[in-house]
């Protein structure tokens, strides 16, 4: 195999913050949720780049792919 001629797939991946804002006198409170990995893509980022000539072969076999889809929820308060 020549160098520079086998990829692995592009990366899409959708991260999405919502927040409000609030305010009170003189004190604000942002609240947010960020979801990152939204529409839950398993692109492949690694693979095994061992080849075997003999026995078990797990060339080209993934190891690694794109974190689940998860949520984390937030609280900031400026005074």
């Amino acid at each position: 195999m020549e160098p520079g001629t086998l990829f692995l797939d592009r990366q899409n991946r959708l991260d999405l913050r919502l927040g409000k804002t609030f305010r009170f006198d003189r004190v604000r409170i942002q609240g947010f949720m960020d979801v990152f990995n939204l529409l839950n893509a398993g692109t492949i980022t690694g693979v095994n780049e061992a080849y075997a000539a003999s026995g078990t072969n797990g060339w080209n076999t993934p190891t690694r792919i794109v974190d689940a889809r998860f949520a984390r929820f937030g609280l900031q308060m400026n005074f």
